[in-house]
């Protein structure tokens, strides 16, 4: 993204509303996060950029020859569903970037 300052924008995780599905019997572990685009003006009160939830699924599999560990499937799939949830940030923020840039033009052309 062109002219685009990573630290305007932080993603709020909101952990509480973090939720783990184990199935041992499967051995995965699913974990569903959600986070809120900020910008963080001040970090007592960030700005919510339009009330922007995302939210991202990360599933963990054991291998057969692996002995199952809950603890370590549920970092490893919060860590994926973190990571999906900075991709969608990202291709939101560069949607928004291509229609402020159209509309820019069309004020231009008018």
């Amino acid at each position: 993204m062109k002219n685009y300052n990573r630290n305007d924008f932080k993603l709020m995780f909101e952990k509480n509303r973090t939720q783990f599905f184990v199935n041992e019997k499967k051995g995965t572990v699913s974990c569903v996060v959600t986070a809120y685009l900020v910008c963080p003006y001040s970090w007592n009160s960030p700005i919510v950029i339009n009330g922007v939830a995302i939210k991202g699924t990360g599933v963990a599999k054991c291998h057969a020859d692996d002995t199952f560990d809950v603890e370590r499937g549920k970092r490893i799939a919060m860590a994926k569903a973190e990571n999906k949830v900075y991709l969608k940030a990202v291709s939101y923020l560069e949607e928004q970037q291509e229609h402020l840039v159209f509309m820019n033009n069309a004020i231009e052309a008018f």
